[in-house]
């Protein structure tokens, strides 16, 4: 028998070398310090189902959609510069599906909560009701008393 020595990062997953475990670690905190200032959304079924969205600051959005491809290492080439005058515009494009395949599962929940929001950056349940906004419930679950 030999002994196998495997590091768990802080998400469940194992890796052979500390290294890998530290690095993917550090995409967790990076993403995690990225999406720090995005408003936070319900877990339940009664927003995933469309009860209501979440109202998110657009330069706020913006600011995090940059860090998250700065963090991921996606090189834009000739797009970068138009990315960085409008991130919103890219939050349905091919970056979603690149990060779905084989980065670290946080960049690509980060781009998800991105292709949530319409394009009044009311952040919804479902990406569904994104392109339909008008299918959910019209109420601001987040909006301050005044």
């Amino acid at each position: 028998m030999k002994e196998v020595k495997k590091y768990e990062s802080i998400d469940g997953l194992i890796f052979d070398s500390a290294s890998e475990c530290e690095e993917h670690e550090k995409i967790i905190s990076d993403v995690e310090d990225a999406m720090k200032d995005i408003n936070p959304v319900p877990k339940d079924n009664e927003f995933i189902s469309g009860n209501g969205f979440v109202k998110q600051d657009p330069e706020t959005v913006k600011k995090a959609m940059i860090r998250i491809i700065e963090i991921s290492g996606i090189d834009l080439e000739d797009r970068k510069e138009d990315f960085l005058l409008n991130p919103f515009r890219y939050r349905y494009s091919v970056i979603g599906r690149i990060l779905s395949e084989g980065y670290n599962n946080s960049l690509d929940n980060a781009w998800c909560r991105f292709a949530r929001m319409d394009d009044s950056y009311r952040e919804w349940g479902q990406q569904y009701f994104a392109h339909n906004p008008n299918e959910g419930k019209q109420f601001e679950i987040n909006k301050k008393e005044e």
